[in-house]
């Protein structure tokens, strides 16, 4: 959740995503994106286009968190 977390401060696709952490398997990923998800930390936003786009940013609760970061997880910065 850590790098993930980090590296995902301002929206970016799925695709982005899984070339910044190349060592992380598609499945993974997804579990990955979920959890925080379903905790209200990410928001998941769909475009409805004739190639369709998927975008995962952090809510404004999950923003705030960014914070904390650094006493949850030492060597984490915030960005």
């Amino acid at each position: 959740m850590p790098l993930l977390w980090a590296r995902a401060q301002c929206p970016q696709r799925f695709g982005e995503l899984r070339r910044e952490l190349p060592k992380i398997g598609e499945e993974a990923l997804t579990q990955q994106l979920r959890e925080p998800e379903a905790d209200g930390i990410v928001r998941h936003e769909n475009f409805a286009q004739v190639r369709p786009k998927v975008e995962y940013s952090p809510t404004d609760f999950g923003t705030s968190l960014n914070e904390a970061l650094p006493l949850w997880a030492p060597g984490v910065r915030p960005i």
